[in-house]
């Protein structure tokens, strides 16, 4: 038998959420491409050629069955399920292939 009097194990600390980085800026203010991508307040990306990778911070406790998610050729939209402000919409210049996801 286990003694009654030992107390429980402490719970794990959960790992601090990693931070954006905020965009650098040239000496005339303007930014500074990251990666060969770019910075904003709520997401950053980087691309090449053939991929871009577009990082969004998220609410924390959200699962990816909590996110809607919408590419076409000339707009992207990504939002949490039930709340009208979305994480990240727009429409892009040009049109871009989508064929791969």
């Amino acid at each position: 038998p286990t003694p009654s009097n030992t107390a429980p194990a402490p719970a794990p600390t959960p790992s601090p959420a990693p931070t954006v980085p905020g965009p650098k800026l040239n000496e005339k203010g303007e930014q500074i491409p990251v990666g060969n991508g770019g910075v904003t307040s709520g997401y950053h990306w980087t691309q090449s050629l053939y991929e871009t990778t577009v990082y969004v911070k998220a609410p924390e406790n959200i699962k990816g069955k909590d996110i809607e998610y919408s590419l076409t050729a000339t707009t992207v939209s990504l939002k949490v399920k039930g709340q009208a402000e979305p994480l990240l919409a727009g429409e892009f210049p040009h049109a871009v292939r989508v064929d791969e996801r």
